[in-house]
């Protein structure tokens, strides 16, 4: 059923399009880290937190520990971004407080970060050199969302976006799939409807003001039906025209027989019989044919029946 249905085969290849388009572009987010479909991959050089890693590494070096200090916590009171910045030894020179822990001198051997699990804080950290030569690691922790109970969010987010898109473009494939076979399918209306007979099938001006390769193969239809009718036409007007015709040289063929039987010898009769029944044949085919030629043409049979002439005279 469906590989036979040209509207299913047009919708679910439009459909099947905008999968692979969707699947493009997850896959161009997850390349470059971009939009929601990021990956935990450390940052990139050139990126804007090996600028900002960079621009703290300047901070200390010219500026001192206590600028360094006075930067990392005005940008948590106005981002809610923790950051942590280590020199070579582990120690924490945006805090002051001496070494990091653990996870913090893990995070700067590796310099990157897995996934954080649902509801806790996202950790990226990025190895940097200053201007001096000297080495870091910038970890910074980016606080998470209020998360739905058992639904992490980022999923959640990505979830409503597909459903929204796929919604959306199985609306445009379903119009799109139905515009284009809705000709098809009223030609194809028309098509039965001229097998069966009627000669006034036509499709055009169910198309209203389309002009494309559909309007142009409706117009054909059409021209293609005009010109059958009007060919069935002139042919049952020549066949009643001859059937009309051949009843007159009948008629006076059976005039001519009933005045060759006066004077004929009787051993003539016997073929004079003959032509009349085969003049009687002839004129039943020809009405055999006026019959057909009226029921083609839709002209109504004559019922008859029998009438009182007498009280129709009366």
């Amino acid at each position: 059923m469906f590989k036979n249905n040209l509207f299913i085969k047009i919708c679910l290849w439009f459909w099947l399009t905008t999968l692979f388009m969707i699947g493009g572009v997850i896959a161009v987010d997850w390349l470059t880290d971009q939009g929601p479909f990021r990956s935990d991959r450390p940052p990139l050089r050139g990126s804007p937190l090996a600028l900002h890693a960079q621009a703290l590494a300047w901070i200390y070096e010219h500026e001192g520990a206590s600028a360094l200090r006075g930067f990392a916590s005005r940008q948590a009171d106005l981002t809610g971004i923790k950051e942590r910045f280590l020199d070579a030894a582990g120690v924490d020179l945006a805090a002051g407080s001496g070494r990091g822990s653990e996870p913090d001198r893990a995070a700067a051997g590796s310099a990157g970060a897995g996934p954080a699990p649902p509801g806790r804080e996202r950790q990226v950290a990025l190895a940097v050199t200053g201007p001096s030569g000297a080495n870091y690691t910038l970890i910074s922790a980016r606080p998470p969302g209020p998360p739905p109970p058992g639904f992490p969010p980022i999923w959640s987010m990505i979830g409503v976006r597909l459903l929204v898109v796929l919604a959306v473009s199985g609306l445009i494939c379903y119009l799109l799939a139905r515009y284009l076979t809705g000709p098809i399918l009223k030609l194809g209306t028309a098509a039965r409807r001229l097998a069966a007979g009627d000669l006034s099938a036509r499709v055009s001006p169910a198309l209203g003001g389309r002009n494309d390769e559909l309007a142009r193969l409706a117009l054909d239809f059409d021209r293609m039906a005009e010109r059958i009718g009007t060919l069935l036409s002139s042919q049952r007007t020549l066949l009643r025209d001859i059937s009309h015709e051949l009843r007159s040289p009948l008629a006076r063929l059976n005039v001519a027989l009933e005045l060759s039987r006066k004077g004929a010898a009787p051993e003539a009769a016997k073929s004079l019989d003959r032509i009349e029944r085969e003049s009687a044949r002839l004129d039943e085919m020809i009405g055999h044919i006026l019959m057909l030629n009226r029921v083609e043409s839709g002209v109504s049979v004559l019922e008859k029946r029998p009438v009182d002439l007498a009280g129709l005279i009366r």
